[in-house]
């Protein structure tokens, strides 16, 4: 356990697999453990090099580079949520929204413009969003959205002051594999979530099957009252 934001292992080549999990002290005891993340894979390969000649020279030398990091490739993915659900898993004293409080949301996921083979308009998928209040006006979030092809991991924090909802892409599964990037929802009447993503290039190559995914994104906004609601 590290209160750092990130830390080093000393791995060796091969394939590992992780996860990791949160620790919140503004949680109440026993509940300070957040849930632990998809498990990503992690394969270290041995450094690859490649001789090339050097022909300015009357004398034949060499010298070797070092190959290219993979490349990546970037996506940017905006759908509408609609039809939002939310429950209260526990509601912490007092009464109302306050310090301790989890609360999950969920929404369908629709097209705002052609992709995944379907076209505008068209359901393309759900998703579900943990908030876990760290006082009235502010939450951890932690959840998954699932979209055709694969799921998309997301955390973060948000608080009810702001009108734009920003949280880190932490990784997926299937086409979003490795996925890094971040998640902006615009708050209002007609919500837009956008997620920007940097792929490794081999996950570009692969076909987004049409068939609709149950997925998770975050998209809610809250108001201040002796009782929680949840609102669009």
């Amino acid at each position: 356990m590290t209160p750092a934001t990130s830390a080093i292992l000393p791995l060796t080549i091969g394939t590992w697999y992780y996860r990791v999990r949160g620790f919140d002290y503004n949680l109440p005891a026993g509940t300070q453990m957040l849930s632990w993340s998809d498990t990503e894979q992690l394969a270290l390969a041995p450094p690859t090099f490649k001789v090339t000649a050097e022909p300015r020279s009357s004398k034949r030398s060499f010298k070797v580079v070092k190959s290219s990091p993979r490349a990546r490739t970037t996506m940017v993915i905006k759908v509408r949520p609609a039809g939002t659900t939310g429950a209260v898993e526990y509601e912490s004293p007092p009464t109302g929204r306050s310090k301790g409080d989890r609360v999950v949301l969920s929404d369908q996921l629709i097209n705002v413009n052609a992709q995944f083979g379907q076209p505008a308009d068209s359901l393309v998928g759900s998703d579900r969003l943990n908030l876990a209040f760290t006082s009235a006006e502010a939450a951890v979030v932690q959840g998954r959205a699932i979209l055709p092809g694969g799921t998309i991991s997301l955390s973060g924090r948000f608080n009810l002051a702001q009108t734009t909802i920003s949280l880190t892409v932490t990784g997926g599964t299937g086409a979003f594999a490795r996925a890094r990037g971040t998640f902006a929802q615009t708050q209002g009447n007609s919500p837009i979530d956008t997620y920007t993503l940097a792929l490794p290039a081999a996950n570009a190559v692969r076909r987004h099957t049409p068939a609709i995914v149950g997925a998770w994104t975050p998209t809610f906004a809250m108001h201040s009252s002796s009782r929680m609601r949840l609102t669009r």
